[in-house]
């Protein structure tokens, strides 16, 4: 093989994984996951509860690494964890770190390209972070998630995951958590936070670049930039979501068992 290819290699490959620092937290959030450990040793993905409690066991007194405390948010018992998907966990424990890349991205599809020719455009800036987080969050309150029915169920073949709601009390109590007022007005919280937190910054940089602003219904970044915004937005409520929803969940549960 070449040199050309070899660098051509290189650069798809960047591509596809992003930063090497991107990479290292995705890896670090993925093999601090259940289901990394469960591959690992090669246990069944879906497991009873008797492994729930030897995982909590086994987590008790454990020492927190950096990671863990500043990009992970708390932990759920192993009983529970034995009834949730284990591609919806990995959002759950690393609420923090994917809310932070999804609004990191939403912030850099609104902001503009970082290099080649600057496209500054007020409308952009002000307008996209008030309506981007409301396509995800009408999505979700139209259509509540559902962790044990389509993809999600499926996800990392889970199928025995699938309908677990129709035969798991504790487990319909998630859907149903999810499908009532209380998840509609949690899933309102998240979009007007969501918004706030993409327009502040934005409004900042409004105000630093206001004599280069352009003030135009239409730029070149315009499709790109909501775009990528919106999937931004998506991953940050999605991960939001079903993090307010699964501890909720979880700490009702263990309030009735005391």
């Amino acid at each position: 093989m070449g040199a050309a290819q070899q660098t051509l290699r290189k650069r798809r490959r960047r591509l596809l994984w992003g930063t090497p620092g991107a990479t290292f937290l995705a890896r670090q959030l993925w093999r601090r996951s259940h289901l990394w450990r469960d591959v690992r040793e090669k246990r069944p993905l879906v497991a009873s509860e008797d492994d729930g409690a030897k995982d909590d066991e086994a987590e008790r007194g454990k020492p927190r690494g950096l990671f863990e405390t500043l990009m992970l948010h708390g932990t759920i018992p192993g009983r529970l964890r034995r009834k949730i998907p284990s591609a919806l966990l990995m959002f759950v424990d690393g609420q923090r770190f994917l809310t932070i890349i999804g609004l990191g991205l939403a912030l850099l599809g609104i902001y503009g390209p970082l290099v080649g020719a600057p496209d500054h455009d007020g409308f952009r800036y002000l307008l996209l972070p008030l309506l981007c987080p409301w396509v995800p969050a009408l999505y979700y309150k139209l259509r509540p998630i559902h962790p044990y029915s389509g993809y999600r169920g499926r996800w990392g073949n889970l199928g025995p995951m699938i309908g677990k709601d129709e035969t798991d009390a504790e487990a319909k109590g998630l859907v149903d958590l999810l499908r009532s007022g209380e998840g509609q007005a949690a899933m309102t919280r998240v979009g007007k936070l969501s918004s706030i937190v993409l327009f502040v910054p934005m409004a900042l940089v409004s105000m630093a670049l206001w004599g280069s602003l352009t003030w135009t219904l239409w730029s070149r970044w315009l499709f790109f930039g909501l775009g990528l915004s919106v999937i931004g937005c998506w991953i940050a409520v999605f991960t939001q979501i079903i993090s307010w929803g699964v501890r909720t969940w979880a700490d009702r549960i263990n309030e009735e068992a005391r």
